[in-house]
């Protein structure tokens, strides 16, 4: 997508990448209250420890993972295209949804034990954490439109992998590559 304004962040080390996330999201919660993120990884342990993370620090997170049931899948996306909907305002079609992710009226239906289970804070911007191996595809219809932030977390392996994230990014949308100086 040549419209997509993308971004390399870089961070001395990988331990700097996390505080250097939440400074970002922070500084991006305060410009746009309505956006919605979508961060991609490249390990489920990964994912894991950034849910924790970031919902300590107050935002609502749900995970993608190779482990999920299709039909969980499909409510985390629902979910996900329904609050890009709600938080833009718009009723009626698809057109402004696609750029969030929180937990659909229906969570309760989920296991108590489900290591999937979207995880919430206190009210900032709605994230949705997912792999390469499960990021959303536009034109499978899993995002019934593509999302206007992607932070591409971990440095992606393959050119593949680069170029499926970018993918998913609106146009006029913003990827942010955070690298550290080892990757």
């Amino acid at each position: 997508n040549d419209s997509v304004r993308e971004f390399y962040l870089a961070v001395g080390n990988t331990t700097m990448k996390l505080p250097t996330l939440r400074n970002l999201l922070q500084a991006l919660d305060a410009q746009e209250p309505n956006l919605c993120a979508l961060i991609v990884c490249s390990s489920r342990d990964t994912l894991d420890e950034l849910a924790s993370a970031l919902t300590s620090g107050g935002y609502e997170c749900s995970v993608l993972h190779s482990d999920m049931h299709s039909g969980w899948r499909k409510a985390v996306l629902d979910g996900f295209n329904e609050e890009g909907r709600r938080r833009r305002g718009s009723k009626g079609d698809d057109e402004g949804v696609g750029e969030a992710s929180v937990a659909p009226d229906h969570w309760e239906d989920a296991r108590d034990d489900d290591a999937s289970a979207p995880v919430t804070g206190g009210g900032k911007m709605p994230i949705l954490l997912s792999s390469d191996v499960c990021l959303p595809r536009t034109t499978a219809g899993e995002l019934r439109r593509a999302v206007r932030l992607l932070i591409s977390f971990d440095a992606p392996t393959r050119r593949e992998d680069h170029h499926l994230r970018a993918a998913c990014v609106s146009s006029g949308g913003i990827l942010i590559n955070v690298l550290a100086a080892n990757e």
